[in-house]
């Protein structure tokens, strides 16, 4: 396999295609499906498959993407050696940093998550019929609270084709995977956090509603370099997602934004 500058690690739910549909040139990223890790889905298994990719010698550019972030920093912690810069999009940070469930849209998620009840288990089977037979009435319930930049991303036919992706992935093709992957990111996982070397960038929309924008202040505040912030204005979850992948694959592109 032809080596990758960039190493990108999906939101969940979530699939490659988070990274495949938005950069412009799908060769120069490599995104692994972090769902089909193996048959344990944690930190062992992320860095297992870090460790198939990152043979050269060349330190590896790596981006995480909304709880991505969480797989991303927890590779970086345990193999600084390989890892020469951090980019994390619209980051999920640990919940523990503050108290940011009441202003996220997938709050009763996570606290079913962190119940570690079989309420998860109910939910997923139940969004995964939903997607079966009614998947544009789940799409309207996951982005009713989203804002207009949002709603305007997600209503385009190709967005819509990485959502349903990234939807299927979770509910049919690993929903276990997706569970555990959910229950590591509710556990406290702040410990990592000063274990990384590699310089970080955090790309957030200010009106972003699956991980407000306040998650990125503790994560810059928390990590013990600290990390840069590029602020996108108006920006939600996944539209913030897409201004950053045509700016990194392209670094002449000439955007506005203000940095913070």
């Amino acid at each position: 396999m032809t080596h990758a500058p960039y190493y990108f690690c999906h939101g969940i739910p979530g699939s490659p295609m988070d990274a495949k549909a938005l950069w412009p040139d799908p060769e120069k990223i490599h995104a692994p499906n972090l769902l089909d890790a193996g048959e344990i889905t944690g930190p062992e298994a992320w860095i297992a498959q870090f460790d198939r990719f990152a043979t050269a010698d060349a330190p590896v550019h790596l981006i995480g993407f909304s709880i991505g972030a969480m797989v991303a920093l927890h590779i970086a912690a345990a193999r600084p050696e390989k890892v020469g810069q951090i980019t994390l999009i619209s980051a999920a940070a640990p919940l523990q940093l503050g108290d940011f469930l009441r202003q996220m849209a997938g709050a009763p998620v996570f606290k079913l998550a962190q119940k570690q009840g079989p309420g998860l288990g109910l939910l997923t089977k139940a969004q995964g019929s939903m997607l079966r037979y009614t998947p544009e009435f789940l799409l309207r319930q996951l982005f009713a609270k989203a804002g207009v930049a949002e709603k305007d991303w997600a209503a385009q036919p190709d967005a819509r084709r990485l959502l349903l992706a990234a939807l299927r992935a979770a509910y049919h093709d690993h929903p276990n995977a997706y569970k555990a992957l959910l229950r590591h990111y509710v556990s406290d996982w702040t410990g990592v956090l000063e274990e990384v070397k590699a310089p970080v960038t955090l790309w957030h929309g200010d009106r972003d509603t699956w991980a407000p924008i306040a998650m990125a202040e503790a994560l810059r505040s928390a990590l013990p370099h600290e990390a840069e912030i590029q602020r996108v204005h108006g920006g939600g979850h996944y539209s913030t997602l897409q201004t950053a992948c045509e700016t990194l694959s392209a670094p002449l592109f000439s955007f506005s934004l203000q940095t913070g």
